[in-house]
């Protein structure tokens, strides 16, 4: 059993349609996007050995290839999805920090110049990335209120459910090495009730970030009061690399 989650991750970052609904069954299962990006794995598992694998697999709850082929064949196989997902052995923990309404609509309406007025309105409701600088200044003038910081932990390929205020979300984050980067995709949804434990309603809104290190994104959403908008960063925890791939041969 190979375990490929960080290799098929990257389709499923892909935005999908405002407003679509959404049923319990999609809420406990792997993206769509997700699901293609494994079935195109297996195909190029199945091409790309010599001698060809007697059979390949796909298991979705853990995003896995079955194989059954010889010593020689998984050691293939192995090499091959080393190179493919090399250094992806990772947790990624988003960081949420919800910024304080008030403070927010002081900083918009301060005594100081129109300019000062007009870079903070843009900076915190206009704003989806932002740079370093930009993030400092954030922490530094918007006071994050404790009681609602999160920290989120992130398995490549897989939807990982958060509670915000008003509303439920789903993030899903991977390793981007082409761009040294955590690419990140939140879903916002709305809940019309909870069935044990699931919130079931209509995704109202989608976000994609690409975050380097120090770099963080804006979240806003619908709540209680009025907009919500939380700080999201993101940090890398490198897990102890595997002497193989495998989990189990067969």
């Amino acid at each position: 059993v190979y375990p490929v989650g960080d290799l098929v991750s990257a389709g499923a970052m892909k935005i999908t349609t405002a407003g679509s609904k959404m049923t319990s069954k999609e809420w406990t299962s792997e993206y769509p996007e997700t699901l293609q990006a494994l079935e195109e794995l297996q195909s190029l598992v199945e091409t790309m050995c010599t001698p060809k694998p007697v059979a390949v697999k796909t298991y979705a709850p853990s995003l896995s290839l079955i194989v059954r082929h010889s010593q020689d064949g998984h050691n293939e196989i192995d090499q091959l999805l080393r190179t493919l997902g090399e250094g992806n052995n990772v947790t990624i923990h988003m960081e949420c920090r919800l910024l304080d309404k008030e403070r927010i609509e002081e900083l918009m309406n301060s005594k100081g110049t129109e300019a000062d007025q007009t870079e903070w309105a843009m900076l915190l409701l206009l704003k989806s990335q932002l740079s370093k600088v930009e993030t400092t200044k954030i922490l530094t003038n918007c006071s994050p209120i404790d009681a609602f910081n999160q920290t989120v932990k992130l398995k490549s390929g897989h939807r990982t459910t958060w509670g915000v205020p008003m509303g439920a979300c789903t993030a899903m984050g991977r390793v981007n090495r082409s761009k040294n980067s955590v690419d990140i995709r939140i879903d916002f949804v709305v809940d019309d009730y909870y069935s044990e434990g699931i919130p079931i309603g209509s995704r109202i809104g989608s976000q994609t970030f690409s975050l380097t290190e120090g770099e963080s994104a804006l979240f806003r959403h619908d709540s209680v009061g009025g907009r919500a908008v939380w700080l999201i960063t993101t940090k890398i925890i490198p897990q102890e690399k595997p002497a193989s791939l495998v989990s189990q041969k067969y």
